[in-house]
């Protein structure tokens, strides 16, 4: 990124290829989300895991609901915000 950043090399396709992308709608949602779990998996999996062995430890229901839960909504803000803050 350091390499966009300077504009060495161009990772991210110019506006005009992105105009003709043809994968819209819910097909092309459904595959950019997929892109992104497998992106963020390096970085989310080691703290989903850790929930996972806390809540399996103390066994309770609704601690695993709440901590997923919570979890989940932190995780998902972050999605959001970079969603969000990109302007074309």
């Amino acid at each position: 990124m350091a390499l966009q950043t300077w504009e060495i090399y161009n990772f991210i396709p110019s506006t005009y290829l992105i105009a003709k992308n043809a994968r819209r709608g819910y097909i092309g949602a459904f595959i950019a989300g997929i892109l992104g779990g497998v992106f963020s998996s390096p970085c989310a999996t080691p703290v989903l895991i850790t929930l996972l062995v806390v809540v399996a430890e103390r066994g309770s229901l609704l601690w695993g609901i709440l901590l997923l839960l919570l979890y989940s909504i932190g995780h998902s803000a972050l999605v959001l915000v970079a969603g969000t803050s990109l302007v074309l």
